[in-house]
């Protein structure tokens, strides 16, 4: 019943309803089974209650059922080093926040999650395939990407999910392009060289007079964090070819395109 509530509009104080409520699941489990396997099975159900609440068509509930499952990817993901900060201080200086990480600083962490249970969870509940649905709001994807950064550090993200996410951007208007984008930018950190391969293949099939201020920003977003993780492979210099055959382009495309450049 409880994660059948999980749906349509947010009602006041209905978190912290519902933190009472598993906390209280906890304190019962904890009578019958060792504390562990009482963790266990309340994390596995928050799981299955974000899950729940990401079906409703309400977005407010969808984005905090998200952020329910991606608090427990968290979790799984490994600790962040000096290069990892390195990175996210490159993001606040190109204006691009990570809520995420700026919420973590404010809060205790809870005890790690292995990658294999998010991993048995995600291919359990396929919800990975939810997230990536046409429908999905480009928030969403912003908001998940998370989930992404752990595929990608467990070597399960595959070239499809980047070319869904990529897919999700064409023909649309300026913001959501924006939003997506960004996701890829705060996907960098984590992408193989044959993903950033892929993503450079992607960026080649947008001619030159396609590109505007949306593909430019990004192209001068991601490019220095590839090159900046690893200049040694010829791939990292991913755009900065494009960026200099625009810029040298003239009349061939606007002058707002090639000064941009």
């Amino acid at each position: 019943k409880l994660l059948d509530s999980n749906n349509g509009p947010l009602i006041k104080n209905e978190k912290i309803l519902t933190g009472d409520i598993v906390g209280n699941m906890k304190t019962l489990l904890s009578q019958f089974m060792t504390a562990e396997q009482a963790l266990e099975i309340i994390d596995h159900f928050k799981l299955d209650f974000g899950c729940k609440g990401f079906e409703s068509k309400n977005l407010e509930r969808r984005l905090r059922s998200l952020t329910i499952i991606t608090s427990a990817v968290e979790r799984a993901m490994p600790a962040k080093d000096e290069k990892d900060r390195s990175i996210m201080q490159f993001l606040r200086r190109a204006g691009i926040p990570n809520r995420q990480n700026s919420e973590e600083e404010k809060r205790e962490k809870p005890k790690p999650l292995s990658p294999q249970f998010i991993s048995e969870w995600l291919e359990e509940s396929k919800f990975v395939s939810r997230l990536l649905n046409k429908k999905s709001h480009p928030e969403e994807i912003k908001q998940g990407i998370l989930i992404f950064r752990f595929l990608a550090v467990n070597k399960l993200l595959t070239d499809e999910h980047i070319d869904m996410i990529w897919e999700m951007q064409e023909g649309k208007h300026e913001s959501v392009k924006n939003t997506i984008f960004d996701s890829l930018v705060l996907l960098a950190e984590d992408l193989s060289s044959k993903h950033i391969q892929h993503i450079q293949e992607r960026i080649d099939t947008i001619t030159d007079k396609e590109h505007d201020f949306e593909t430019l920003r990004f192209i001068s977003q991601f490019s220095p964090l590839v090159i900046e993780r690893d200049a040694s492979q010829p791939s990292c210099w991913l755009g900065l070819d494009t960026l200099y055959r625009l810029s040298m382009a003239g009349d061939e495309i606007s002058e707002s395109v090639s000064s941009g450049a």
